[in-house]
C-alpha cells in the first residue's frame, strides 16, 4: 500500500502476515517516499509494523509541536552532517551547526520528536534518517541514508521536501487510517 506522491512525499508498508498483538500488529516493511527517493529497508518479514504505525499515530497527535530554530536558516546537508554525528558519533566535540551544540542538537531532535526515522524498529536499518519540522504552515523534511566519513561528513542520498502541512499531515493521517482498516479486517495469527 503507498499513501502519497513518492515524487514529494508518500507512505509505502506491505505485509506478509497479520497479527492481533498490538505491538506486531503485522509483519512485513514500512518506508518513506522523500523527493522521488525511497528511505527505509523492503525485506519480507522485516520488520514488525505496530512500532512504525504507533509512531505515526503519534506524528499526527502532535501535529505542530515538531518546531525548532535548527529546521530554519540551514542547509538540509548542515542539518543532516551536524545530526548524523551527533546522534552516532562517540566523539562529538567540537560539534556545532551556529549557536547549536551537540547537546542542543540532541535536545531539538529527540525532545522535539523531529526524528521520524529510525522509528525504533528494524524498517530502517538500511541506515536511513528522516527529520520534520512544522514551520506553521509548511514542513520541510530532509532524509538521509549516506557514508559518514570523517574528515568530509557527507551523505551517499539526501532529500529536502518542503510541503503544505495540511497535505503532509493528511497522508500520514490516511495511511494510518488505510493501514488500520485493512489490520481490522485482515485474519491474525492470535499470541
Amino acid at each position: 500500500m503507498i499513501i502519497g506522491n513518492p515524487k514529494i512525499f508518500a507512505v509505502e508498508s506491505h505485509a506478509d502476515e497479520w497479527h492481533e498483538r498490538l505491538s506486531f500488529r503485522a509483519w512485513g516493511w514500512f518506508v518513506f517516499h522523500l523527493g522521488g527517493e525511497r528511505y527505509g529497508r523492503v525485506m519480507p518479514w522485516g520488520t514488525a509494523l505496530g512500532c512504525s504505525y504507533d509512531a505515526v499515530v503519534e506524528r499526527c497527535e502532535r501535529r505542530g509541536a515538531h518546531v525548532s530554530p535548527l529546521g530554519d536558516g540551514f542547509a538540509a546537508i548542515q542539518i543532516a552532517t551536524m545530526v548524523e554525528r551527533t546522534i552516532y558519533d562517540t566523539d562529538r566535540e567540537g560539534i556545532r551547526l551556529g549557536d547549536f551544540d551537540d547537546h542542543a542538537i540532541s535536545e531539538a531532535v529527540y525532545g522535539r520528536k523531529l526524528l521520524m526515522a529510525p522509528d525504533g524498529d528494524a524498517a530502517f536499518d538500511d541506515g536511513s534518517n528522516v527529520l520534520h519540522f512544522d514551520l506553521g504552515s509548511k514542513v520541510r523534511l530532509i532524509a538521509w541514508t549516506g557514508s559518514w566519513e570523517a574528515p568530509y561528513y557527507r551523505a551517499m542520498r539526501l532529500s529536502e521536501v518542503f510541503m503544505d502541512a495540511d497535505e503532509f499531515y493528511s497522508v500520514l493521517q490516511s495511511w494510518h487510517e488505510a493501514f488500520l482498516r485493512e489490520w481490522t479486517i485482515m485474519p491474525k495469527i492470535a499470541e
